[in-house]
């Protein structure tokens, strides 16, 4: 069977979708979905698809949906596919708060749809490494796992400062993927919120540009995550997982590493590698997973009731700091 895919939302993250879908294995990439229309258009032209300015009229020609709209827009899209019958690749964060959240949720269990959220971490050839460097214990049980990122704010779209588009800033946009991988790779099924730091920094838009915080899981792993959206900022993003006979490094879009007695190192793109390249890797990975979760070759992974745990605790450190830049 060849999945109908579409994508809303013709941004940067919807151009890649589009990409992933067109190259999926049994998958075709039939239209392209953007109130701008030309924006649509000009998507869906390089795949010879059809490009649409509403949503619903394409709702009942396809069978899966891919969500690249801002989060504002995701409850009513998501809502929309599960009464269209329609299984959902929905891109991180998933909602704006926890209210739209949970009633998301409710309408996937009632429609008996797939949607996996866009944790795209996960499917990055680094994350895939250590995953199962982990898994086969040679380094141990973890200790400890400390994120840093840090993304030039002056190559970011402005709806990633505005709160009533994006639902919050940076630990909302970024911090969701720390927060789940920190759960994924440890095997934990809960933390707790031990300190929390949010500043708006810049001074651009009404969210928070720097967050810290730090968490204790129930395996009893001590976790740190620290970002900032600043001007000139590296735009490194890494995790260093401190185990019991090792230590493991990854390097998102560049690569995984292992100090210890064994010492090994892994490099996954080719120093040409352009970042939206690089970033395809990871959505390429998804469309494959939840295509085969569609066909019931595999489980479904990242899906919203594994991803609520992660979204959970950012709705309680914005609930614990209240209102951001204060």
């Amino acid at each position: 069977m060849t999945l109908k895919a579409a994508v809303v939302g013709a941004g940067m993250m919807g151009k890649l979708h589009a990409a992933a879908w067109a190259i999926q294995e049994g998958s075709e990439l039939v239209a392209v979905v953007d109130a701008q229309g030309d924006l649509a258009e000009a998507t869906a032209s390089g795949y010879g698809a059809t490009a649409s300015a509403e949503l619903e009229p394409v709702l009942g020609e396809i069978d899966v949906l891919s969500i690249c709209t801002p989060p504002h827009a995701h409850r009513a899209q998501v809502e929309a596919a599960c009464r269209a019958g329609v299984h959902v690749l929905l891109e991180k964060p998933a909602a704006m708060n926890l209210t739209d959240f949970d009633a998301m949720q409710k309408a996937v269990a009632d429609s008996g749809i797939r949607l996996m959220v866009g944790m795209t971490h996960r499917f990055y050839p680094e994350s895939q490494a250590a995953a199962g460097y982990l898994a086969g214990g040679a380094a141990g049980e973890i200790i400890s796992m400390n994120e840093t990122l840090q993304l030039d704010a002056s190559s970011l779209p402005d709806w990633y400062f505005d709160r009533e588009a994006a639902g919050g800033g940076i630990l909302l946009t970024n911090g969701i993927h720390a927060l789940d991988r920190f759960l994924w790779l440890s095997g934990a099924e809960s933390a707790r919120l031990e300190r929390t730091t949010l500043r708006n920094l810049g001074g651009r838009g009404d969210v928070e540009d720097f967050a810290e915080l730090e968490l204790s899981l129930d395996t009893g792993v001590r976790a740190h995550v620290q970002l900032l959206w600043q001007a000139g900022a590296s735009g490194d993003a890494r995790l260093d997982i401190v185990c019991q006979r090792a230590t493991l490094r990854i390097e998102a879009w560049k690569g995984f590493t292992v100090f210890g007695p064994e010492m090994r190192e892994e490099l996954f793109y080719p120093t040409d590698m352009d970042f939206l390249e690089r970033t395809l890797r990871g959505i390429r990975g998804e469309t494959a997973a939840l295509s085969a979760a569609v066909r019931g070759e595999e489980a479904l992974t990242s899906s919203l009731e594994e991803n609520r745990q992660a979204f959970a605790l950012i709705d309680q450190a914005y609930k614990k700091v209240g209102e951001v830049g204060l």
